[in-house]
């Protein structure tokens, strides 16, 4: 059996601040000036030029109140995601660790950072993690969330793969280490417990962070 496909955008507007909600893009939708065509998203270079009035405005904000804003949170999250990238890319380097790279024959294969970062087409061809798409944040969001926007943790992501688990061990050190970060939550996959069957065969170490940065 089939279900309905999950119809995210409507929902949206409930969201979002109450000027937001009165205007009108030119797909005559509030949603659609805040998060783009629906058909295919929106780059984070547009998405960032029309929400830096918005950021703008909200920058004197208290830091402690929650966010309550999908868009706002977007926003913080395309600033972030350089400055995350960057971060993975020193553990990466501490622990060697790998990157998906695209081949011109097709497919993808784990390259060391070090090696990578040695070599202009591999790191151009770096597969970096986008995005959360919006679609499934506020899936999340209203199946999970009930509606609290500041509970949606994980829009910024990276991966970073090993070959040895000691290799994994000094990344997960290096992190804890790091006093830039803030370790909030984590979920181990790899322990002995752990039921593949609960996420059909795939395991990682999973973690929550948060930056401590001037930047961030």
């Amino acid at each position: 059996s089939s279900s309905a496909p999950f119809r995210w955008r409507p929902l949206l507007e409930n969201f979002l601040p109450k000027p937001l909600r009165k205007a009108r893009g030119r797909r005559g939708s509030a949603v659609s000036s805040v998060m783009g065509p629906s058909k295919h998203g929106s780059d984070a270079g547009r998405f960032m030029a029309r929400s830096v009035s918005f950021l703008k405005r909200t920058q004197g904000l208290n830091k402690r109140v929650p966010v309550t804003s999908l868009k706002l949170l977007y926003t913080q999250a395309a600033g972030l995601h350089p400055i995350v990238e960057c971060k993975a890319k020193q553990w990466a380097l501490q622990s060697h660790g790998r990157f998906p790279v695209r081949r011109p024959e097709g497919g993808a294969e784990f390259v060391l950072w070090e090696t990578a970062a040695n070599d202009w087409w591999t790191e151009r061809n770096i597969r970096w993690p986008p995005l959360k798409k919006a679609g499934r944040a506020i899936e999340k969001l209203v199946r999970t969330y009930g509606g609290a926007v500041w509970m949606v943790q994980d829009l910024v992501r990276q991966s970073i793969v090993f070959e040895r688990s000691a290799e994994l061990l000094k990344c997960l050190e290096t992190i804890v280490d790091d006093a830039d970060v803030e370790v909030i939550g984590a979920k181990n996959r790899l322990r002995p417990d752990y039921n593949p069957l609960s996420s059909a065969g795939y395991r990682d170490v999973h973690l929550n962070l948060r930056l401590r940065t001037a930047q961030a």
